[in-house]
């Protein structure tokens, strides 16, 4: 059985993260990543860009067009959260790694 692990952020947050934080960050990421890896139940998996770089293609009449802006401004709400990165794993393999690397 596969398991997709979607991890989500907040591109506010990021923002204001200095670079010593994205090297921990970072560190983490590798750290948890390389487990998955040895055990051999990390099928597949990547980064996503950020959402400045999305693009909505949108079919109309049988015609597909680039949308110029994907996503109206939301100013009375609070920002969504960015998915960052998608792994698929093995299961249940992923769970007894889970429990061994925490």
């Amino acid at each position: 059985m596969k398991y997709m692990l979607l991890i989500y952020g907040d591109e506010t947050q990021e923002a204001s993260l200095t670079e010593a934080d994205w090297a921990e960050l970072l560190k983490a990421y590798e750290a948890y990543s390389a487990v998955l890896v040895e055990a051999g139940v990390m099928l597949g998996g990547d980064g996503l860009q950020p959402t400045s770089t999305a693009t909505t293609v949108r079919v109309r009449d049988g015609a597909a067009g680039r949308a110029a802006d994907p996503r109206p401004p939301r100013r009375s709400q609070p920002p969504t959260p960015r998915l960052n990165d998608m792994w698929v794993l093995r299961l249940p393999q992923c769970i007894e790694v889970d429990r061994r690397f925490y």
